[in-house]
């Protein structure tokens, strides 16, 4: 049986946004499965649409990029998604990113997890301060 894991993105002080929904097998499985799903099926869509809407992902070039570098009218390189989901597990390994399943913080990216029709994996994407 197929079950759907709902996900979310928020980062702190601001609103929830829903994340892309997921399909597994019914039973176990790792943040790390859940985040080679989740990746790959957000660089299918970036690489498959002819212009990309803009990404309200994990990961946002801060406003300063953004200014600095507009949004350009040219096709967009495609990405490789083996690479962008290395990007997004070392984010978690380094803390820029926490994994709340089920409302519960997930430390080992590794350790099997219950899915279920209810389940939500939740991405928190923490804010450096300014200044330090």
């Amino acid at each position: 049986m197929t079950i759907v894991l709902k996900t979310v993105d928020q980062v702190p002080g601001a609103a929830a946004v829903a994340g892309p929904e997921l399909s597994f097998q019914m039973g176990q499985v790792t943040v790390r499965e859940i985040i080679r799903a989740r990746v790959t099926s957000e660089v299918e869509r970036h690489n498959s649409e002819r212009h990309p809407r803009q990404f309200a992902g994990l990961v946002q070039p801060p406003v300063e990029e953004q200014l600095l570098n507009p949004h350009r009218p040219e096709l967009p390189r495609p990405l490789d998604a083996e690479r962008q989901i290395e990007v997004a597990l070392e984010a978690i390994r380094k803390g820029r990113v926490i994994v709340l399943f089920n409302g519960e913080q997930v430390t080992d990216i590794d350790a099997p997890l219950i899915v279920t029709p209810v389940s939500e994996a939740r991405f928190l994407r923490l804010v450096p301060l300014v200044g330090g």
